[in-house]
C-alpha cells in the first residue's frame, strides 16, 4: 500500500519528509528534510506531519527567495501555532493570551477605534472564560497573569521580554554577524517561551532565572560548553537591559557557576585524520564529476590549515604566485587575517585553479548560504555526506579536522608553537607574544608548512 504524501515509514513507526525543490537543495545544502513522528498510527503521523510540512514548505521558499535568517524549525513552530489556532479555536485560553488581546485592543483605543470601555469590557470578558475553564479543569488561576492583563488593558504594562528582545536584536545587528544574531535569538528565545512573552522584565527575579537554568537548560543532553552559550546569551540580554533601565539588577548573573560539570571522561566530538583515511578521501573525490570542487578544497585545507569558508573565500588576486603565498584577507578574529606559505603538494593545483576560475575564486561557482552568505556553507554540507558515501564513518572525522590535522603535522615536524599559531591564524597566547611579536618572519612560517607531510600523501 502506497503511503500519503509527505509520510515514510521507518520500522514500525512513521516520520515526515519533505523532498526540497531543486533551486533549493544547493543553496541548503540538503537534499530532504524528514523528522520522526513517533507514532505507528497512519491517521495520527498524517495529521502530525500535516504542520510540519507547511512550515518546510515556508522555509523553502524563503530560502529560494535568499532569506537564510532562520533555521527550518522556526518555520515550523509557527505553523504549528497556526494549525493548533485552526483545529482549536479560540477556546484554550491563557494568561498569556488575554495580555495578547489586551495589548492589541488598547492600541485599537489609541488609535480611536473603539472606546476605553470597550476595551475593559472585552477584557473582562477573556478573563471570565479563563477563570470558568481553569475551575472547569480543577487548575489553579493565575493571579498574576489576570493582573498583567488589566494592567495592558490600562496602557500600564511594563516592557516585556518580547518587547525587550525585540529591541535588543534589533541593536545588536549592527555589530554581531547573521549567524551569531540568529544564535543568540534562538537561545534567548527558549527563555522568553518558558516564562512567557507578556511577562514584564521587572518582575523577572533571580529566582526565575535559577528555575529556568535547573529545569530548563541543566537537564538538556548537550555539553556544559553548550548549556553556557545558552545561559551566557540570557546574561548577556539583561546585561543589556539593566543598562536601559528596564531591570534593577542582572537575573542571570553568575547563573553559569550552577551548571555541573561532569568529572567523567569524554571523547572528544572530533580528532585529527590518519593518513590511510586522507588517502581514501582523496582518492575517492579526485574523480567525481558530480562534486569537482571536493577534491580540491580538501587539498587545501590540509595543506594549508585554513578554515572551510576562508578556503572557499579564495580569489585568484589572493593567490601571489611569484611569492609563492596565499593572502587570507579577513577571517572570524584578527588574527585569522594572514600570509600562508604554499606548500609545494599544492602548487600546481594553484595554478590550475588560477588558469580555470569563472568567476574571480579559486573554487568557482559556490553560491553562498546560511544566515551570513557564506560561499562554504553548501558544499560543507555536499563534503560531509560525500565522505560517509567513501566509508568514513566515524563522526569525529569532519571537514574542521583537516586544519586539526595539517596543525599536529606541521608540530611534529618540530615547527615551533608560535608559528604555527600564526600560519593557522590562531589567537597567540600570552601579553609578550600578543604586543611584541604580533607578525613574525615569512620564512619561518615557510619551514613550518614545508615540513608538514603525510606520508605517501606527500610524495
Amino acid at each position: 500500500m502506497s503511503l500519503p504524501s509527505g509520510i515514510k515509514r521507518r520500522g514500525n513507526t512513521y516520520s515526515a519528509r519533505y523532498v526540497l525543490p531543486r533551486s533549493v537543495q544547493r543553496i541548503a545544502g540538503r537534499h530532504d528534510l524528514v523528522q520522526a513522528l513517533g507514532t505507528s498510527s497512519l491517521s495520527d503521523a498524517v495529521e502530525l506531519a500535516g504542520p510540519i510540512i507547511a512550515g518546510w514548505k515556508a522555509w523553502a521558499v524563503a530560502v529560494g527567495k535568499g532569506d537564510m535568517r532562520h533555521e527550518p524549525e522556526v518555520y515550523v513552530r509557527r505553523a504549528e501555532v497556526a494549525h493548533r489556532l485552526i483545529r482549536d479555536g479560540i477556546d484554550q485560553w491563557s494568561p498569556e493570551l488575554i495580555v495578547e488581546r489586551a495589548r492589541e485592543v488598547f492600541a485599537m483605543q489609541q488609535a480611536g477605534a473603539i472606546t476605553a470601555n470597550d476595551v475593559e469590557a472585552q477584557v473582562g470578558r477573556d478573563v471570565e472564560r479563563y477563570i470558568v475553564q481553569q475551575q472547569d479543569a480543577g487548575a489553579q488561576v493565575d493571579v498574576e497573569g489576570v493582573r498583567r492583563a488589566h494592567r495592558a488593558a490600562l496602557g500600564q504594562l511594563g516592557v516585556t521580554v518580547a518587547d525587550s528582545l525585540e529591541t535588543y536584536l534589533h541593536e545588536r545587528a549592527g555589530d554581531l554577524t547573521a549567524q551569531s544574531l540568529a544564535e543568540t535569538e534562538k537561545r534567548c528565545r527558549v527563555f522568553v517561551n518558558w516564562v512567557g512573552s507578556n511577562v514584564e522584565m521587572a518582575t523577572v527575579t533571580r529566582v526565575t532565572a535559577g528555575q529556568f537554568v535547573a529545569k530548563v537548560i541543566q537537564p538538556r543532553p548537550v555539553s556544559r560548553v553548550t548549556k553556557t552559550k545558552e545561559v551566557s546569551a540570557c546574561r548577556g540580554w539583561f546585561q543589556w537591559a539593566m543598562l536601559r533601565g528596564e531591570v534593577d539588577a542582572n537575573p542571570f548573573d553568575r547563573m553559569q557557576a550552577t551548571l555541573k560539570k561532569s568529572k567523567r571522561g569524554q571523547e572528544a566530538p572530533r580528532r585529527a585524520w590518519t593518513e590511510g583515511e586522507l588517502l581514501v578521501v582523496l582518492r575517492g573525490l579526485k574523480d567525481d564529476r558530480r562534486e569537482p570542487l571536493l577534491y580540491p578544497l580538501t587539498l587545501l585545507a590540509l595543506y594549508t590549515g585554513m578554515r572551510l569558508n576562508e578556503v572557499c573565500a579564495l580569489t585568484v588576486a589572493d593567490y601571489d604566485a611569484e611569492a609563492e603565498v596565499i593572502h587570507v584577507r579577513e577571517g572570524k578574529s584578527a588574527a585569522a587575517v594572514r600570509v600562508v606559505p604554499v606548500h609545494p603538494a599544492i602548487r600546481e593545483l594553484l595554478v590550475e585553479l588560477t588558469a580555470n576560475t569563472g568567476d574571480g575564486f579559486l573554487l568557482p561557482g559556490l553560491v553562498p548560504g546560511g544566515p551570513d552568505r557564506k560561499r562554504g556553507h553548501g558544499i560543507g554540507k555536499t563534503w560531509g555526506r560525500r565522505i560517509r558515501s567513501l566509508g568514513i564513518t566515524d563522526r569525529r572525522l569532519v571537514f574542521h579536522g583537516l586544519r586539526a590535522t595539517f596543525i599536529t603535522a606541521a608540530l611534529n615536524a618540530g615547527a615551533p608553537k608560535e608559528v604555527v599559531q600564526q600560519v593557522a591564524g590562531h589567537e597567540r597566547e600570552g601579553v609578550t607574544m600578543n604586543s611584541y611579536a604580533r607578525v613574525l618572519s615569512l620564512d619561518l612560517c615557510r619551514q613550518a608548512v614545508g615540513g608538514v607531510s603525510f606520508g605517501d600523501l606527500s610524495r
